[in-house]
């Protein structure tokens, strides 16, 4: 971890020295459309299923550094709510609706290029670092923190509408990783492979000062 720090660091202050104009700061916030994804492969099979979409949120702030005339660096410090809902049946039949949420700090480190005036596209990794979570089964809330790992490793993609005033449009895709629960590598010592990620599509609108 210490070596992604610095690594991080080093990152802006290139992006910094780099700069020929003044590097603007903003704020953003949207929904987010989370779920998680779970693949399982073994015995020559591999099936891979997502669980039912949740409508959450996210809001943070941000540095945008020019690199150059199309090019700029972005890193963010975002408070992000993500997880999931599925439903469940018991042998009578019965169905039950279960619910996950989780709180993210993300920090995402964007590229972005200017592909036409006002219009940007952006693409660079992300980590998370859990801050909490919650599960809902049967009407039941608990905390289930401690079956997830601290932190989120993923990759986003997404594209961006800059208006004159420092108005912007946001449309993003996370695209996660790394396993995020834990316990899954005691599977493997069944000839079975279990990995759970999580997808994120967020839109929403920002300021740059």
């Amino acid at each position: 971890m210490k070596k992604f720090y610095v690594l991080i660091a080093s990152v802006m202050i290139a992006g910094a020295a780099m700069a020929q104009s003044p590097v603007k700061f903003g704020l953003k916030a949207g929904g987010n459309f989370a779920n998680i994804n779970t693949s399982v492969s073994g015995f020559g099979s591999s099936v891979s299923q997502s669980a039912s979409s949740v409508t959450s949120f996210y809001v943070g702030g941000l540095a945008t550094i020019p690199l150059g005339t199309k090019l700029s660096f972005q890193p963010e410090l975002l408070l992000s709510s993500q997880g999931a809902k599925g439903e469940s049946f018991d042998l009578d039949g019965n169905s039950y609706e279960g619910k996950s949420s989780t709180l993210y700090l993300n920090l995402p480190l964007m590229v972005r290029y200017n592909i036409v005036a006002g219009l940007h596209g952006e693409l660079g990794p992300q980590v998370g670092f859990l801050l909490s979570a919650k599960d809902k089964f049967q009407g039941e809330s608990f905390d289930s923190k401690d079956g997830y790992k601290s932190l989120d490793f993923g990759v986003n993609v997404g594209a961006e509408y800059q208006f004159p005033m420092g108005l912007f449009l946001n449309a993003r895709y996370n695209w996660g990783l790394s396993n995020i629960a834990k316990g899954m590598e005691e599977a493997e010592d069944f000839g079975v492979s279990a990995k759970v990620t999580n997808r994120v599509l967020s839109l929403g609108l920002g300021f740059r000062f």
